[in-house]
């Protein structure tokens, strides 16, 4: 039989010798590892001064950081500061009489010996004290003179704006005054007038293309449009043919009828009779049109 181990911590004899000291040795002992809570205000503490550090480096950024100003008073002082500094200092005020003598010490004068029957009042020894109606009055009006400044200072500044844009305006009037371009009032430029004759160009052009489109449209295919003096042109070569067949039809003997001279007065008549239907086409009203040779 094995021997028994007592002294395992999880036992009762073991407990009994060694007994568990507090809390974080029975942690120990359960295998859990106990918070180390010195370490843990050494980190809180660290993170404080960094903390604090990065305040203070803020503040002296802040302090030493220049504050905005309009770039058009970046060369104008303070004139806040102008005047405080040029104003004197007020001289304090003692409402304790001179010689009043050391601090703590009673404030007594030392009598005057008086002759007998002679009656001298006693000095007063203590400070005039001011009322409170008195300080709150001077207070108020103090607070009104600084407030009359202020809105003084703050007219002046607007006033040196207004001259300032003033004469901005000035300086770019009399500026754009000698590049102005000088030309006759009333009177079109003449890059417009070259622009209009253009435009007019463009636009006799593309009615001519459109007029000539529409024209090849009502052509037929095949054929061609005959002008108004081709067509006058055909019409005198066709009435002079005309004439001329009349006059060969006119020159056949009626006595002689054989087939020859048959044949040619036929002929004859069917060109006759022919021209005269082409007469009468191209002598009707409208559009004429010839085949393509």
């Amino acid at each position: 039989m094995p021997t028994q181990r007592y002294h395992h911590q999880d036992s009762v004899v073991g407990d009994l010798i060694n007994p568990v000291q507090g809390i974080r040795d029975e942690q120990r002992r359960k295998g859990i590892q106990p918070k180390d809570h010195m370490a843990e205000n050494r980190r809180i503490i660290r993170n404080i001064s960094y903390q604090k550090q990065r305040e203070a480096l803020k503040k002296e950024e802040e302090a030493n950081a220049e504050k905005f100003k309009l770039a058009e008073y970046q060369n104008v002082g303070s004139r806040v500061m102008q005047k405080v500094s040029e104003a004197k200092a007020e001289e304090p005020k003692d409402f304790l009489k001179a010689h009043s003598g050391a601090a703590g010490a009673p404030h007594m004068y030392p009598r005057e010996v008086t002759t007998a029957g002679s009656y001298v009042p006693r000095q007063s020894t203590l400070p005039s004290v001011p009322k409170q109606e008195d300080l709150a009055r001077e207070y108020e009006e103090r607070k009104q003179a600084r407030i009359t400044k202020e809105v003084n200072i703050i007219k002046s500044n607007m006033n040196a704006i207004k001259r300032q844009t003033e004469a901005m305006k000035a300086a770019e009037a009399a500026r754009t005054a000698g590049t102005e371009q000088t030309h006759k009032r009333g009177e079109v430029p003449a890059y417009l007038k070259r622009f209009q004759k253009q435009h007019a160009a463009e636009e006799a052009q593309r009615q001519r293309e459109q007029e000539e489109a529409r024209e090849r449209a009502r052509v037929p295919h095949g054929t061609r449009l005959v002008g108004p003096e081709e067509k006058e042109q055909l019409l005198s070569e066709l009435r002079k043919s005309l004439q001329l067949e009349l006059k060969r039809l006119n020159s056949f003997s009626v006595a002689n009828d054989s087939m020859q001279l048959i044949k040619a007065r036929e002929e004859c008549e069917r060109k006759i009779d022919q021209i005269e239907r082409t007469i009468r086409e191209f002598e009707r009203p409208g559009d004429l049109f010839l085949a393509l040779d």
